[in-house]
């Protein structure tokens, strides 16, 4: 509920879980009934700083119940299928993806996951892939949950395409000087026109022997595209070539990024 008043909207927020409320017509007509506007302005910074209350000293003493990891993955269409590495749902009894929405696997291979929610979501962006390898040198950029459920939102990480292949020359992957993080595992790699180039795999990716310092590799989007082809869904091609603006590129990226939490 929401109101003006004198030049300000004040008002009070209820939530509650559908099915499990038999009481809450009273309480929200009891919440109607005592709210009070008060003061001359929205929220006077004397009266609270927000999120000056640590998450963890707000749920001390009670026992949360948190994934047992968290890795990134994208959205790859408009019916909210989400694509990220196989190494995100192996050996989970439930997945999430995005705010805690339930999926569920639809299909793994070649170190990729597709993955479906149970409940229809509308993503804010999707990937458009581009199935050529750029330049070597190229700006690329990354969008993750480099700090797994840390933040709310992904982190974007920038760094340059190197080339094609595994650093064994193994095909099917390209090679990026880019520092990711373990978190970002599954998110996008886009270049500078908002088209995807690929999936960044984890650090396992590379072998015995884990990439230089700086270094990552990811699926290609030819693989990527036969993937989800074969899974039933019609991955969307790039219809630009120019640069967008950082700040668009950055939109793009981060509205078609998700989080991918494994529970056990």
């Amino acid at each position: 509920q929401a109101e003006l008043s004198r030049g300000l909207i004040k008002g009070f927020t209820l939530v509650w879980e559908p099915g499990k409320a038999k009481r809450i017509d009273r309480v929200l007509e009891a919440m109607k009934a005592s709210f009070k506007p008060y003061g001359d302005v929205a929220l006077d910074d004397a009266l609270a700083a927000p999120g000056s209350t640590a998450r963890e000293d707000m749920l001390a003493g009670l026992e949360v119940r948190r994934p047992e990891r968290v890795l990134s993955g994208f959205f790859v269409d408009a019916r909210g299928h989400v694509l990220t590495t196989e190494t995100a749902v192996a050996g989970c009894g439930r997945v999430t993806i995005d705010d805690g929405t339930e999926a569920s696997v639809i299909a793994t291979a070649d170190g990729l996951a597709l993955i479906a929610p149970t409940t229809p979501l509308a993503p804010e962006s999707h990937a458009a892939f581009r199935p050529v390898s750029p330049r070597a040198g190229s700006e690329v950029a990354l969008a993750g949950f480099a700090y797994a459920d840390l933040l709310d939102t992904p982190v974007m990480t920038f760094g340059r395409f190197t080339g094609p292949g595994g650093f064994d020359g193994a095909p099917g992957l390209l090679r990026l000087e880019l520092a990711a993080l373990e978190g970002d595992a599954g998110g996008p790699v886009l270049d500078t026109s908002g088209a995807v180039l690929g999936l960044l795999l984890p650090a396992s990716a590379g072998g015995s022997r884990p990439p230089p310092s700086g270094a990552a590799l990811a699926r290609d989007a030819i693989e990527i595209t036969t993937f989800l082809t074969a899974n039933g869904v019609e991955p969307q091609a790039i219809e630009s070539n120019g640069a967008m603006a950082a700040e668009d590129l950055t939109r793009r990226a981060v509205g078609m990024a998700t989080r991918v939490a494994c529970w056990n």
